[in-house]
């Protein structure tokens, strides 16, 4: 029953656009700024150069956050595309993926997958694991978005007015470095 009611939710959520991106294409990190991976060498992965090129990696902050995963020309692009027949965004894709949850230790990898297939590997791997986060997120925070995602209570739950306080919509502009549609009061 609970797997049955997380599927619901991650569908129900997701298919009310759950993130999107901002217009603001001016964001973009330089290369100089780097980042440590993890053998504690310090290069340029994940920032967007003068060319706009990035990779798929974000910053990592000193906590082990990611950010701006897609926050770069291309993904910021590919993310406002619809893909398939008929058309969809990336939110209103995920929840058909919903059988990917019935094995928690490959669920994002699955979803992933996925992901890179239908999105014609147009969206890096960093981006979409931040839409996979949030969808995953809100499912597992916010079980009442099942009957009205846009409803008051999952708005509030979504920004952190759950059990655990967990705001996934600040996960997800953190993750991705985008905006979401879902506007939480400060």
């Amino acid at each position: 029953m609970r797997l049955i009611l997380k599927l619901t939710a991650l569908g129900m959520v997701l298919t009310f656009g759950m993130a999107a991106c901002s217009d603001d294409d001016n964001n973009t990190q330089k290369a100089d700024k780097g980042v440590i991976d993890d053998k504690g060498v310090t290069g340029d992965e994940g920032v967007t150069d003068d060319k706009g090129v990035t990779d798929d990696k974000g910053v990592t902050d000193d906590k082990g956050v990611t950010q701006g995963s897609c926050d770069n020309v291309a993904d910021k692009k590919a993310v406002k595309k619809e893909y398939g027949d008929p058309p969809q965004s990336i939110s209103e894709f995920i929840p058909s993926q919903a059988a990917c949850l019935l094995d928690p230790k490959t669920t994002k990898q699955c979803i992933l997958n996925a992901l890179k297939t239908f999105t014609n590997d147009e969206v890096s791997e960093g981006c979409l694991g931040c839409y996979i986060d949030i969808a995953l997120c809100s499912a597992q925070k916010c079980p009442m978005c099942i009957q009205n995602s846009a409803s008051p209570e999952c708005v509030a739950c979504q920004c952190g007015g759950n059990e655990d306080k967990v705001n996934c919509v600040a996960l997800f502009k953190t993750c991705s470095g985008l905006e979401s549609t879902i506007s939480c009061s400060k």
